[in-house]
């Protein structure tokens, strides 16, 4: 039977995927390499949708608490998930008009994620703003706005609003991450809701305590994992929580929540798409310079391959423009490791004429032409 969730259920339940969303670092990573500032943020402006999947019946991966260290698999296919989440993901960098903008303790964050989502079985649009800077020494957190069209507080409003700031920043990710990686963040966490605020002194520990693979229902991928330890004072009592994060190259991370008895109360995987979805890599030996080739075939209509090579990893960019110098499409938007790879442009909807397309892979740029003719 379908429980239909009362306004405080609703508010609890928000709350508790605002605090997930901050803590989502969008990262690739493989085991034991180390990820800096610039691949966070190319990954994160690649990222366009996200799709969660939670448990009820954790029980069953309570042996992966204990599996720390290097070579471990952590399974999470021993238990039953359902999807909880779905929604889209868009960075912003000019926010002027997003709200929370004019909050002193927001304004001054780097970039904006905004968070478009549906949350379990409530039918309603819910919109998050998080506030954060990418740093070289790590990402932060300035806070969040959480709009949605349930009314959460039961006063009869088609939308209410929850606020969370931190002051100072609050560190969720430390730079460049591998294993071994760890970091402490103290901070005073504000929530302001219906007319009320609550003050919370936070403290994070974290440590990179674990790689291996990691295995879910939307697949397996190599894996770091991170040990969180949160510490949350409020009316005089403190509340410690313990989780662990595990994070992939693929887009796909997971999480696990431990009680006080180190039992596991909660689980949790999510997956995510980005821009350049239909890139493909080519087996081969590495390369030794940039190089992106002549497409094929070409002319073309409508579809056509785009081949390039990237001999280090580095941030990808490859756009297609028409001969005004205005964008027509992005097909590739991503930190990508050295290889060779292969990318499909569909013009179904576009005129004939040349087009230009530009390869831009580190300090290296190069451009050249294709004609479509329909």
């Amino acid at each position: 039977m379908m429980m239909i969730a009362t306004p405080r259920t609703l508010l609890h339940r928000c709350i508790a995927l605002c605090a997930c969303l901050l803590l989502l670092p969008l990262t690739e990573a493989h085991a034991q390499i180390e990820l800096t500032g610039n691949e966070v943020r190319a990954l994160i402006e690649s990222t366009t949708e996200i799709d969660g999947f939670t448990t009820e019946s954790a029980s069953s991966l309570q042996a992966l608490v204990d599996a720390s260290g290097g070579g471990q698999t952590y399974d999470f296919t021993s238990a039953t998930f359902e999807q909880t989440l779905e929604g889209s993901v868009e960075l912003l960098t000019s926010f002027t008009d997003v709200p929370g903008a004019d909050d002193a303790a927001l304004s001054d964050a780097g970039v904006v994620l905004a968070y478009n989502f549906e949350v379990d079985d409530v039918d309603v649009d819910s919109t998050a703003w998080i506030y954060q800077d990418f740093d070289d020494d790590g990402v932060y957190q300035h806070g969040l706005v959480f709009r949605s069209t349930v009314d959460l507080d039961g006063d009869g409003s088609a939308q209410d609003e929850i606020k969370l700031t931190y002051s100072p920043r609050y560190q969720t990710l430390a730079l460049p991450l591998t294993f071994g990686t760890s970091w402490t963040s103290e901070t005073t966490q504000t929530i302001a809701f219906a007319g009320q605020t609550i003050d919370n002194e936070t403290t994070l520990t974290a440590e990179v305590d674990g790689y291996g693979t990691l295995v879910t229902p939307a697949g397996e991928a190599d894996c770091l994992r991170i040990r969180r330890v949160l510490e949350t004072s409020s009316f005089g009592g403190t509340t410690t929580t313990v989780s662990y994060e595990f994070i992939t190259e693929t887009g796909m991370s997971a999480n696990l929540s431990v009680d006080a008895t180190g039992q596991v109360t909660s689980a949790s995987y999510t997956t995510m798409e980005g821009t350049g979805t239909d890139v493909e890599p080519v087996d081969g030996e590495v390369p030794r310079d940039v190089h992106l080739a002549q497409n094929y075939p070409n002319p073309f209509n409508p579809q056509t391959t785009i081949r390039y090579e990237v001999p280090e990893a580095t941030h990808v960019r490859l756009a297609v423009y028409d001969m005004l110098g205005r964008e027509v499409e992005v097909l590739v938007d991503r930190q990508q490791p050295a290889g060779t790879y292969r990318a499909t442009f569909a013009a179904n909807d576009l005129p004939s004429g040349v087009y230009l397309y530009q390869l831009d892979a580190g300090t290296t740029a190069q451009t050249r032409r294709m004609l479509l003719l329909k």
